[in-house]
């Protein structure tokens, strides 16, 4: 039943999209510090950052964004519409534009000004650690297939203007109204190889086992990429 006394029908399409989204982007771990970080820098609600996501996302007109669009406004007929919208996150870095876009266009509005480029860091941190299908997916950095205490991994090696790292630990439990000051770091990623089979799986409970595991590098930063 799409409509009852309860609930009409406009309302009953607005909830099912908000779950594509909600399951995408959240239960799917595709981000995860960025959700108490907005909550802590602007008071902004993780149902309110998923929406606003999903309208710049859908107020776009690449063939991604056609995807998330069209699998959005099928997810109350077919369930499995959430499928090949996640092999597009896993495996597309258009995804990324897509995200990092709608920081830009939409993250002033959302924070204080000092917190706008810190969050954008940390934006960039919550996507490049997502799981990754293989080395040769999203983006053109060096990516290493290594064994370490007998698993297979692939790691990475990426520089951040912001201590991302530190704003992931502390952020919850610090209340200031202004954004940390530029702290560059270089972070290692090292993420559990065999995932390429999962991209584009439901299953978020098998998938959380695939997100990066990471750590701060001690030392000189490389060079910077250019991006």
């Amino acid at each position: 039943m799409l409509a009852n006394k309860d609930m009409t029908l406009h309302q009953n399409l607005s909830m099912q999209r908000f779950l594509f989204w909600a399951r995408l982007l959240a239960e799917n771990l595709v981000l995860r510090h960025v959700f108490p970080a907005l909550r802590t820098a602007g008071g902004v609600r993780q149902s309110e950052v998923i929406l606003s996501i999903a309208d710049h996302i859908e107020g776009r007109q690449s063939a991604g964004a056609q995807l998330l669009r069209r699998a959005a406004a099928n997810s109350t007929a077919d369930p499995d519409s959430l499928s090949p919208a996640l092999e597009f996150c896993f495996t597309s870095p258009e995804f990324d534009e897509l995200v990092l876009g709608w920081w830009k266009a939409r993250g002033p509005s959302l924070v204080a000004a000092s917190w706008v480029e810190p969050m954008s860091e940390l934006v960039r941190f919550d996507l490049d650690s997502r799981p990754l299908p293989d080395a040769a997916t999203r983006g053109p950095d060096e990516i290493l297939a290594e064994v370490r205490d007998g698993e297979d991994v692939l790691v990475a090696v990426r520089d951040y203007e912001y201590d991302v790292l530190g704003m992931c630990h502390g952020i919850a439990a610090d209340r200031r109204s202004e954004g940390p000051d530029p702290s560059p770091v270089t972070m290692e990623l090292c993420w559990k190889a065999g995932f390429a089979e999962l991209a584009a799986s439901t299953n978020h409970e098998e998938t959380a086992h695939y997100v990066a595991r990471y750590r701060r590098l001690d030392g000189a930063r490389r060079p910077p990429v250019a991006r």
